[in-house]
């Protein structure tokens, strides 16, 4: 029996990584369309409000006399008076993109829960990686309905079976939902499956995800 010690997946190199920042992003963005919408309000995120699956506020409370250097905490269900506070003039201080933008914790599903410390550099290259993978074009809106508390979900998977067992039908949609359900974290469940022949690949043997995107909308599958 041989088993990996280590293993290596070499980066994709092909798209330079920008040194660009999140308000620099936005303020680029906002210059290229200034009547477009960026934000559409609404109710608070659930998952960020005091008392919400579990008591987070609770725990702050606990947490906090360990943690001198918190300044401040404001939750979403206060976010309007928070707004209200902010002084017409204010300079604000210089951003690199090297500079922390915000700590993600893990969710804890293999372990307990770390903080990650994501970068600017990092958040805005990954955002447009991100956009260029899904084929996105300009003009085009993007809509994400998850919570800000996750970086990711799984709504479609594409599947294309290999040769099976001779005389056992091929697994249902219906089949796989469960057995995902059983083994991952829910929103890592796909909601859809679609089953192919084959994935539309580019010449040098890359999956083509912009088209799997526009067959997914035109037809969507149960």
């Amino acid at each position: 029996m041989t088993t990996v010690a280590t293993s290596y997946w070499p980066a994709d190199t092909s798209e330079p990584v920008l040194e660009t920042t999140v308000g620099g992003v936005l303020r680029e963005a906002a210059a290229a369309g200034p009547d477009m919408i960026a934000m559409a309000g609404g109710l608070p995120d659930p998952a960020l409000v005091p008392e919400f699956r579990s008591p987070m506020g609770k725990f702050l409370d606990e947490i906090r006399p360990d943690v001198p250097a918190l300044r401040d905490v404001v939750y979403f269900t206060e976010w309007a008076d928070f707004l209200a506070t902010a002084p017409d003039q204010v300079e604000l201080p210089e951003v690199r993109p090297d500079d922390i933008a915000q700590i993600q914790y893990t969710s804890g599903t293999t372990g307990f829960p770390e903080g990650a410390e994501l970068h600017h550099r990092g958040l805005t290259n990954n955002a447009r990686f991100y956009a260029g993978r899904l084929g996105l074009q300009p003009g085009e809106a993007y809509v994400n309905p998850m919570p800000l508390f996750h970086t990711a979900g799984v709504v479609a998977a594409y599947v294309r079976l290999g040769p099976g067992i001779p005389g056992q039908p091929a697994p249902s949609p219906e089949e796989l939902r469960a057995y995902c359900r059983e083994h991952l974290a829910p929103y890592k469940t796909p909601q859809h499956w679609v089953f192919v022949d084959a994935f539309p690949m580019t010449p040098s043997g890359k999956i083509q995800k912009y088209k799997l995107r526009e067959s997914f909308t035109a037809n969507p599958s149960p």
